[in-house]
């Protein structure tokens, strides 16, 4: 009935995060991700974009700050407000 969610992330010194990940459904009616970024580990995390199921990549061009981490989490999204546990928090900084 849950989600699993594996996320990898890097970065690269054309200021973009590229984001990339694997899941397994498991039952789970899902009809979009949430992708969620925070400056550290642990958070807080905020959605910086939603995207459609068939998508399994996201670039976030919002990167701007060398030498400061960029940290992410992925979450699958159902209908009337059920979610998916939280991927694996991906961090990477700007080389």
């Amino acid at each position: 009935m849950i989600a699993r969610l594996v996320l990898l992330a890097w970065l690269s010194a054309s200021h973009s995060a590229t984001l990339t990940w694997q899941w397994s459904a498991n039952n789970v009616k899902a009809t979009a991700f949430s992708v969620q970024r925070g400056d550290n580990m642990a958070g807080p995390f905020h959605q910086i974009a939603t995207v459609p199921l068939t998508s399994l990549t996201y670039v976030d061009k919002a990167v701007k700050v060398r030498a400061k981490p960029y940290c992410y989490q992925v979450i699958a999204l159902a209908k009337k407000g059920a979610s998916s546990p939280p991927s694996n928090v991906a961090c990477a900084v700007i080389p």
